[in-house]
């Protein structure tokens, strides 16, 4: 088992450690950080560099970093809205076959504790300045991810799914 800590400092008021666990013979990544823009930026280069490592292919690389960064966003948003104490856990496990996620919070539920359904657009019958400022997220989750599952436990939000390589030639 290999395993390291890391402690970033950020330019901006967030100062809290941001640790990293690689484990299952460098499988799974393990990041526990500050739930604040500039850190989720940082989390998903990490998590970029993981996949890389693990050789995961840049098109299935950038499907789960999309994913990631709606849900990170999200917790930062609406569970967390925008509190300065909020910590968000956070596993990836990349195997060329699949890469599965693992979120963790401990901000608000969500809606009825269920996950959000993506929302129909009718883009093409849409002008494009009557289209909502937000929305669209929960459908680009849907559909990139399988095996989404969100359960509330005490205080906590925990969200897991996976994201297969996308179909066509790897690069």
């Amino acid at each position: 088992m290999n395993s390291k800590t890391t402690r970033e400092q950020s330019n901006d008021a967030v100062t809290e450690p941001a640790r990293q666990i690689e484990t299952r013979a460098d499988m799974t990544l393990c990041l526990d950080f500050p739930g604040h823009p500039n850190e989720i930026r940082r989390a998903l280069t990490r998590i970029g560099r993981h996949m890389d490592r693990r050789k995961i292919s840049r098109d299935h690389a950038r499907a789960v970093t999309l994913v990631l960064a709606e849900v990170l966003n999200n917790i930062v948003e609406h569970a967390y809205a925008h509190r300065d104490d909020a910590t968000i856990y956070i596993s990836v496990t990349a195997a060329t076959a699949l890469v599965t996620c693992a979120v963790c919070d401990c901000g608000c539920a969500m809606p009825n504790d269920q996950l959000p359904q993506p929302k129909a657009h009718h883009l093409d019958q849409t002008k494009v300045e009557t289209l909502p400022e937000g929305g669209f997220g929960w459908g680009l989750i849907h559909q990139l991810a399988s095996d989404l599952r969100y359960s509330r436990q005490g205080y906590e939000n925990h969200l897991s799914f996976s994201i297969a390589p996308p179909p066509g030639p790897l690069d």
